[in-house]
């Protein structure tokens, strides 16, 4: 085959970039496209649209590729003016593609077989987006976007690769690095003229999708790395006058309202005066109505402290060491943290958890019941009113983070949520729940998720990713970890005379004594162990409102051991006379416990479980069981009969209660809290 019928079936690509003064960064972009344009093995142009550079931008791109056609314009085409004249000499050649690239992109090696690979027909309506990277992070920083409108305006959301498995469907996309097949641009045309820097990106793809019914697809990893805007010096930054930030709100980079408008009337929907007008309204209304002079975003570099207040219904004891660490680390980034709590209800008083830190702030919750439902009052509004950001529960109950909702559209603190997600229980999940949860993940400005599956489920509720902290929600092990660790076997002895235990298998429960944890058929459960090995016995440590009725159960069945709540050493001696952790229903922050206390944990497939069932990898660090008590005593007895398989459970229930710690989860949390306070202002 001669070199001419080799290149023909090579994939032409036309690739447009516009510049302005950035001469550094252009040729750096430009360099590794050449180097992802030869891995790709695709014939490329380039059409360089140069919009007044008085650097020597247009002069040092040629140098570079001394071929590229290029586009000198008079510095007023601003990014979609210029894009839109290097576009339209692009479709004079009628490429295979058409590449989109921003001149502040690097692309990795393999950046633009990626692309082709998503999109590997010219004459499909595929349009490949490349997944750009923050730099020195791994926080998406561009790609394709989704779009959800609700009653105010659209929401848009960042589609990350690990997304882009065919569950999440792109209405649109950022710019900065997109692949148009031939099929696209013949379809769709070129920007629309009436957009002069930004907006075009976002109507292109809309139209596109929405219109001339394309699909956006993401690429599958990182393609490449891209900063994103800086929002100091623009209509966003509240550091700055309000005169000021009109005048940058109307400039072409803002959201000149001829441009604003257009947009909203083609894609807002029947809200879109609303959404038009929004961002005028924000912008002269103060960041906080009671104050004229704006703390930046963050406090890092500035003279007074940002605010931060967490407001929690009421205080477990195992929340203390997260609250006080995280103190010390926003303390470090200028940053001050309050937290507010109220009592707990009857219910909770019954578990006796309840902590207490020496700078924490009370408030009196005030019960409102309604309907068979009792939702919760917390006076708040007043002592908060200084502050930059408010995290509260998700919780429905809560009256006051409806308030917050809409004060944060009115100079009020930016609020942030932190909880479970979505009701994973289909049997306890009511519509109107739902309904809710998606309404306040859409008024709020950050979510932080116990797990990555809650991380997960808010996402596909609507929250942007870039935009949600996975805690990887703990407690502090370190203390009962050590303590088990010095149990010596001794103590073991001493501990089983006690207690009465004989020769075993023993199983733990540790925990509240109420009806969701299905005690009652753990017993059973127990009972039917008890046939097939009948040595097997049962401590059950914790208090609650089931502890009578247990209790009675204990008077007929020797084997039977009802501790009451214990705590550190003592839990830890009792622990160490265990082989297995059991509890039957709603797991939460006890998986971690179990790894303290180098025990594997014993679940059922109940859909009551709190989010740190994820935790739990069957037949890995634990056993997750048929709610059948009779298919759940013959599955453990067969574990306590393995003991090869019942040593690797407990190494691999150890390694998750050592790999997610307190410090870990306040880490992510105070990370968390300082991406929302420095992001861009709401929308």
């Amino acid at each position: 085959m001669d070199n001419a019928t080799v290149s023909s079936s090579l994939p032409t690509v036309a690739v447009v970039l516009a510049t302005h003064n950035r001469q550094s960064s252009t040729l750096r972009c430009l360099a590794s496209l050449l180097v992802a344009a030869e891995a790709a093995n695709a014939q490329i142009s380039v059409i360089h649209v140069d919009d007044g550079s008085t650097d020597g931008t247009a002069q040092a791109v040629l140098r570079l590729i001394p071929n590229a056609q290029q586009v000198l314009t008079d510095g007023n085409q601003y990014w979609a003016g210029a894009m839109r004249q290097g576009l339209a000499l692009a479709y004079q050649s009628n490429p295979d593609y058409v590449l989109w690239l921003n001149d502040d992109v690097l692309l990795y090696p393999d950046a633009l077989s990626e692309l082709l690979a998503v999109s590997n027909i010219p004459a499909a309506l595929t349009i490949a987006v490349g997944a750009l990277v923050e730099p020195g992070t791994d926080t998406c920083s561009y790609s394709a976007v989704t779009a959800q409108r609700t009653w105010r305006n659209t929401v848009f959301g960042l589609v990350t690769p690990d997304q882009a498995n065919g569950t999440t469907t792109a209405d649109t996309m950022n710019g900065n690095f997109v692949l148009l097949p031939r099929a696209v641009y013949q379809h769709v045309g070129n920007f629309d003229p009436v957009f002069q820097h930004g907006m075009a990106d976002y109507d292109y793809g809309l139209r596109a999708t929405h219109r001339f019914g394309c699909r956006i697809a993401v690429s599958n990893r990182y393609v490449g790395e891209c900063a994103r805007n800086s929002t100091e010096g623009t209509f966003r930054d509240r550091s700055l006058g309000l005169g000021e930030r009109w005048k940058l709100l109307l400039d072409p980079k803002g959201l000149p309202p001829k441009q604003w408008f257009h947009f909203q009337r083609r894609h807002g929907g029947p809200s879109w005066p609303i959404a038009a007008a929004s961002p005028y309204v924000q912008t002269l209304i103060p960041r906080r109505l009671n104050q004229t002079d704006r703390v930046p975003a963050h406090g890092v570099g500035s003279d007074k402290a940002a605010e931060v207040v967490i407001l929690y219904k009421s205080l477990p004891h195992y929340r203390v060491p997260l609250y006080e660490l995280m103190r010390e680390q926003l303390a470090q980034s200028n940053v001050t943290l309050r937290l507010i709590v109220g009592q707990p209800d009857a219910v909770e008083s019954t578990k006796n958890d309840t902590g207490e830190i020496t700078w924490a702030e009370l408030v009196q919750n005030r019960q409102l019941p309604a309907r068979g439902h009792a939702f919760l009052w917390q006076p708040v509004l007043r002592s908060v009113r200084h502050a930059d950001l408010v995290v509260v529960e998700q919780a429905s109950k809560l009256i006051v983070n409806n308030l917050f909702a809409v004060w944060r559209r009115f100079g009020g603190p930016q609020l942030a949520l932190w909880g479970h997600g979505i009701n994973r229980n289909t049997a306890s999940r009511s519509a109107a729940g739902e309904w809710w949860k998606k309404l306040m993940l859409r008024q709020s400005d950050w979510f932080f998720a116990y797990t990555s599956g809650v991380a997960r489920d808010v996402i596909k509720m609507g929250a942007s990713s870039a935009q949600v902290t996975d805690l990887h929600n703990a407690i502090d092990t370190r203390q009962l970890s050590s303590f088990r660790d010095a149990v010596t076997e001794e103590q073991i002895d001493q501990t089983c005379k006690r207690l009465g235990v004989g020769a075993g298998p023993v199983g733990l429960y540790v925990g509240s004594l109420y009806r969701e944890k299905a005690l009652l058929s753990l017993v059973r459960i127990a009972e039917q162990i008890r046939v097939i090995i009948p040595d097997f016995e049962l401590l059950i440590v914790g208090d609650g409102e089931e502890r009578e009725e247990l209790d009675l159960l204990a008077e007929s069945r020797p084997w039977l051991h009802i501790l009451g709540t214990l705590f550190a050493a003592q839990l830890a001696q009792v622990a160490s006379v265990a082989s297995l952790m059991m509890i039957p229903g709603a797991v939460g922050l006890v998986v971690l416990d179990a790894g303290a206390l180098r025990l594997p944990i014993i679940t059922s497939d109940r859909p009551d479980h709190g989010p740190e069932i994820d935790y739990v990898t069957d037949g890995v660090n634990g056993l997750v069981c048929p709610v059948d008590e009779t298919s759940a005593a013959a599955m453990i007895s067969e574990l306590l009969r393995d003991p090869e398989r019942l040593a690797r459970m407990t190494a691999a229930s150890r390694q998750l209660a050592e790999e997610t710690t307190i410090e870990n989860m306040a880490s992510r949390f105070t990370q968390g809290i300082l991406d929302c306070l420095a992001q861009e202002s709401r929308s």
